[in-house]
């Protein structure tokens, strides 16, 4: 059965396509505002179904309930199917580009036949598309760029999605006998934003049983075989690697190095009169330190496992890991778009050892995410503070994600802010500014006083939202110079800033905070790919201010620029 967040998408999907086709606009918004409220339900939408308590949930009726309960039941609904005899489902991706909205993509497929990607292509290709009503030249390259972004969609998937589809995999060979590890290997071990394929590897006494397995869940024909492969949803390639238990270590490293950094391995141990790490049983018994060793190398933590920049130390750098992180910096709560309360988000990040959590919910211009007038503001303040007056072992800091308005200025004046314990920056309107403006307004935001950091600095959504135009190297020179402290947003849609762009702000003794910009508790979860990310920039734990202790965090705040 879906959970709220499915839910809520589909719904989303509904009202937008109602749109296109011309039907009831009021309750295509009704169904909207309703994909919100599922979406931020503090319970399982399963439990309020098995409860038969849809009718009482907030703007749910006799009809929509009825809705809700066949989407559940079935995947579907009476009114999309109904929609779908008219519309083609193709043209709701039209709204995955930038710069197109739903009453956008109705003009498209109403008066220009434009109905998917495809089409949308071609009108750009014979200057349909510069025909219609608001599409400048500017604007055509904003959606060029979005359609390279959905193809390359089409052959690479996000860092997230291919843990969770490695995870699946391993759930079934988890219950293989003499199956003792199942990991993935690739891009996605060395923490990549994007693979092409999912890799694992899989150490097992029962090559048979775990290829009989694999081939239940349509992975290879169950034949026994070393290498499984096979294609997840969509044609997605998946590569699972059999070896034994005893081989793992070897073969594990070989699955995790890119090209490069194998050919280097390999090289060195020819030089050293060993075999190749293709030849899996010369390698038995080791770890992966332990063929580093033989090879004459410190370990290289997976991250750094590209090209051979790591091969070239003496010593590698002590990488920051989880354990060293004392507190999340950025999450919301109810009094936003959050789904928890400050007591739960609290206890949450508590439960995983922090002990400091930064509660930074909307200002007043995210009016779409609640955000905080200041009359909502001032108690909102009291209510964190009161909150932590309350609960033992971990500090709140009353903060607010601020919104950087076009000119640089805040979302609140200056008294307002000198109230607030911390203040993240960010922003979330006016992305087609010019690269200069967009520049400048970020840096006229670091000149604040009362801002410590800058939100996910570039803007981008992997999956749908190119960043917007920016310098990078400019907002880390000002961050320089201002001792403004620069995100990795860890949620996996944004992993902002990226690990290249997190290394030159090494480089320039710019501090990193690493957040989840958790919207809901169990969302703290995602630091792993924020961790993921921070290693393969080189970050060790002095490099990223969560890693401080709970005085120098706060006292970071009223720090001298320098």
């Amino acid at each position: 059965m879906m959970n709220n967040i499915d839910l809520a998408d589909e719904l989303r999907a509904i009202a937008n396509l109602m749109i296109i086709a011309g039907e009831d606009e009021f309750r295509a918004r009704r169904i909207s505002r309703l994909a919100d409220d599922i979406e931020t339900l503090p319970e399982p939408i399963e439990k309020a179904y098995e409860e038969d308590r849809l009718e009482q949930l907030s703007g749910v009726g006799k009809s929509t309930a009825t809705m809700l309960t066949q989407i559940l039941e079935t995947g579907t609904c009476d009114a999309r199917d109904k929609i779908e005899e008219t519309v083609p489902l193709t043209v709701l991706d039209l709204l995955e580009i930038s710069g197109i909205g739903v009453k956008t993509a109705k003009t498209l497929y109403d008066d220009h036949g434009i109905k998917d990607i495809e089409t949308l292509d071609a009108s750009v290709a014979d200057g349909t598309l510069a025909q219609v009503k608001g599409f400048s030249a500017k604007k055509i390259e904003g959606v060029k760029a979005g359609i390279e972004r959905i193809r390359r969609r089409n052959i690479e998937r996000p860092l997230q999605e291919v843990l969770s589809i490695g995870e699946q995999i391993a759930e079934t060979l988890n219950t293989v006998p003499d199956t003792r590890i199942v990991s993935p290997a690739g891009d996605a071990r060395r923490g990549r934003e994007y693979s092409r394929q999912v890799r694992l590897v899989v150490g097992t006494d029962n090559i048979g049983r775990a290829a009989v397995a694999l081939g239940r869940i349509g992975l290879g024909d169950g034949s026994l075989k070393t290498h499984v492969r096979g294609e997840f949803g969509g044609g997605f390639p998946i590569h699972v690697h059999l070896t034994p238990n005893d081989c793992f270590g070897a073969v594990w490293l070989r699955e995790s190095c890119d090209r490069v950094h194998l050919d280097a391995l390999n090289a060195r141990a020819s030089e050293r009169g060993l075999p190749t790490l293709g030849d899996e049983d010369a390698w038995k018994g080791l770890d992966e330190a332990g063929v580093y060793e033989k090879l004459g190398y410190p370990y290289v933590p997976p991250e750094l496992r590209e090209g051979v920049a790591a091969l070239e130390l003496d010593a590698l750098p002590r990488l920051i890991t989880v354990e060293d992180y004392v507190g999340d910096l950025h999450s919301h709560t109810v009094a936003s778009d959050g789904a928890n309360t400050i007591e739960e988000m609290a206890e949450a990040a508590k439960a995983r050892g922090y002990k400091i959590l930064c509660v930074t919910d909307h200002s007043r211009s995210s009016a779409y995410a609640g955000g905080l007038t200041v009359e909502r503001l001032l108690p909102h303040i009291d209510a964190v503070r009161a909150a932590n007056d309350k609960i033992d072992g971990i500090t709140l800091l009353a903060g607010s994600e601020v919104d950087i308005l076009p000119d640089g200025s805040l979302d609140y004046d200056d008294d307002i802010l000198a109230q607030l314990d911390w203040v993240v920056a960010s922003v979330h309107s006016g992305f087609n500014l010019s690269e200069k403006k967009q520049t400048d307004r970020i840096r006229a935001a670091m000149e604040n006083p009362h801002v410590r950091i800058i939100g996910h600095p570039t803007g981008r959504l992997l999956s749908s939202r190119d960043p917007y135009p920016i310098d990078v190297a400019a907002l880390i020179e000002k961050a320089a110079e201002t001792g403004v402290a620069i995100e990795l947003n860890s949620s996996p849609e944004r992993l902002d800033l990226s690990a290249e762009w997190c290394a030159k702000a090494r480089q320039a003794g710019v501090l990193i905070s690493i957040n989840t910009d958790a919207h809901r508790r169990e969302t703290f979860a995602n630091i792993r790919y924020g961790m993921m990310t921070a290693r393969r920039a080189w970050l060790e734990p002095q490099h990223v201010l969560n890693t401080r202790t709970v005085d120098e965090i706060v006292a970071f705040r009223s720090e001298a620029r320098s």
